[in-house]
């Protein structure tokens, strides 16, 4: 199963992308905040908490969300 979480930089999106990857979720995380992001994605490789993958973009152009899990 797939989800895309928005906002996972930080608060709610970031808890709601780490509890989906434990359940086994491949789990699109994105936001705004660019370096917040990589900090989260830096965390989250060296404790090995997979898959999940990070990406910096605008989630109110919708071919952007739809590029990132349909590549």
């Amino acid at each position: 199963m797939k989800a895309v979480v928005t906002g996972a930089s930080s608060g709610i999106g970031r808890d709601m992308a780490h509890t989906l990857c434990d359940m086994g979720f491949t789990v699109y995380g994105v936001a705004r905040r660019e370096d917040r992001l990589k900090k989260i994605k830096e965390i989250w490789f060296l404790n090995q908490i997979f898959p999940c993958f990070f990406r910096w973009l605008f989630t109110s152009v919708h071919v952007n969300v739809y590029s990132l899990v349909f590549k």
